[in-house]
């Protein structure tokens, strides 16, 4: 009697375990050809839309992981012998593989020529930063010759530059600075440095120009608000036509976008200028967060979108490119180019 009880007990749970297992796996299966479908629709839409619908701007934000994502389901589509759930994975997979690709070759050769080459870094520090004695040591240690500096208040850029200022053999040097506390930006550089322009409506902008051995250049440092993209995009926009491809000579727009580099807003940039990361980078250069300061006691973090860039006009060439690996206590990873900049005698 016992044991008729027991058989029909395993063959009850046995019965329920495959009937669970079997409503899981079409959960799952329906779950990813679903996402593969979702993520080639803002793919598709992307090309006529831009940014104006939330998903799609959620999903260009974000690319380099939904590319990840999508090769994670291709494998278990792959084994389970999935032929057209594969080919759904497969193709929005390789669309976003191949317009990344670029940052993954060889990069070219330093430009041939009588060259000047400038340092140049763009950093958040960001406003709640306890001490920016580490990023002054980082600074000293990759010597810029144009800093471009966002969400940095008075008494940080006081500590700063006095740190600067000390150099590890105890001589000191130097520092020009330029500081726009309206929109709590700075340029730094050991060349003069002349303030022409501050406005917190167009794009929160600093705009300087620096005397660099090679003759003068215009630097334009942003930080235009996050939230609303169309507002961003208008006064980028606005900023770019009447300022930046107007500026004479050599000009550099850098800081933080809060934009990616598959953004409309970011499409519109480089159709006119240069960005050192794509043309001189290497991989996806993630800049932000530098850690999750919510979370950094349960949850381990990293950088999860590029939002930082350094773009230049023809005047300039890029020579390498890349987002450094400490943060110095700030949400944001700063980055940093060498561009090479033609010596002429107008200059």
């Amino acid at each position: 009697m016992l044991s008729r009880i027991f058989q029909r007990m395993t063959l009850a749970l046995s019965r329920t375990f495959r009937w669970t297992m079997q409503i899981l796996c079409m959960w799952f299966w329906t779950s990813v050809w679903l996402y593969a479908l979702t993520m080639s629709a803002c793919l598709l839409l992307a090309w006529t839309t831009g940014d104006r619908l939330l998903l799609v701007r959620l999903t260009r934000y974000l690319l380099p992981w939904v590319f990840l994502s999508l090769l994670a389901g291709l494998i278990p589509a792959i084994l389970f012998r999935r032929v057209w759930l594969s080919i759904a994975l497969a193709a929005p997979a390789l669309a976003i593989g191949v317009s990344y690709l670029p940052l993954f070759l060889p990069n070219h050769a330093p430009p041939p020529g009588n060259h000047v080459f400038l340092e140049v870094m763009s950093f958040n520090v960001w406003s709640e930063n306890q001490s920016l004695l580490p990023a002054a040591k980082l600074i000293r240690e990759h010597h810029p010759d144009i800093l471009l500096l966002q969400e940095i208040m008075p008494n940080q850029l006081r500590e700063l530059t006095l740190a600067l200022e000390e150099s590890s053999n105890g001589a000191s040097r130097k520092w020009h600075v330029a500081y726009a506390p309206r929109v709590m930006q700075a340029v730094i550089s050991p060349y003069p440095v002349t303030q022409q322009m501050t406005d917190r409506k167009l794009a929160k902008v600093q705009a300087v120009e620096v005397a660099t051995p090679a003759g003068a250049v215009t630097v334009f440092n942003v930080h235009p608000l996050r939230g609303n993209w169309k507002a961003r995009h208008r006064q980028l926009a606005t900023l770019l036509q009447e300022h930046v491809l107007t500026a004479p000579g050599p000009a550099i727009l850098g800081g933080d976008f809060n934009t990616t580099d598959k953004s409309q807003t970011y499409k519109m940039l480089s159709r006119h200028l240069h960005n050192a990361h794509w043309e001189a980078g290497r991989g996806f250069g993630l800049s932000y967060p530098a850690y999750l300061h919510a979370w950094d006691d349960f949850l381990p973090a990293w950088p999860l979108v590029r939002i930082d860039h350094i773009f230049y006009n023809r005047e300039f060439s890029a020579v390498s490119a890349e987002t450094l690996k400490e943060s110095c206590g700030s949400d944001h990873l700063p980055v940093k180019a060498r561009l090479a900049l033609v010596k002429s005698l107008e200059r």
